[in-house]
């Protein structure tokens, strides 16, 4: 994928250890912060969802982006990833050019990492339909 800086990235999935990792420090994130999945409706835009839900939301995501823990198991997973062809390191983003593509690169490891635990469990559940349409790796 070409990324804003256009950087040449490829997002590859981690192994099942840094993926498991990568799955069990957002939950528990998730967990810890005490937001409730069901306060949200997901037939409403964004832009249309009530302060009183989205800012537990935006919390929750703060959390979940400053925690040491997620942004260790990101890095483990990025360790099979390439940017320009050299592999992702926080070195990589030492430079404010790379750091601008930092969040575009970390959405795709989060969905390439973490998709194929949950699109199982959404058949099977048949939750949230944005699952089952999601592109998975082969």
């Amino acid at each position: 994928m070409e990324v804003s800086s256009k950087a040449k990235v490829v997002i590859n999935i981690a192994n099942f250890d840094s993926s498991m990792r990568l799955k069990n420090a957002i939950e528990k994130e998730f967990a810890d912060s005490k937001f409730e999945m069901g306060a949200i409706d997901l037939k409403k835009s964004f832009n249309d969802l009530d302060i009183s839900v989205l800012t537990p939301f935006l919390k929750t995501l703060a959390k979940i982006d400053s925690s040491q823990e997620v942004t260790d198991a990101i890095f483990l997973c990025l360790l099979h990833c390439t940017y320009n062809s050299e592999k992702i390191t926080k070195a990589t983003f030492e430079e404010a050019e790379a750091r601008a593509d930092y969040y575009e690169i970390v959405f795709e490891c989060l969905k390439v990492n973490l998709l194929p635990f949950f699109k199982g469990l959404a058949l099977k559940l048949n939750l949230l339909g944005l699952l089952q349409e999601a592109k998975l790796p082969e």
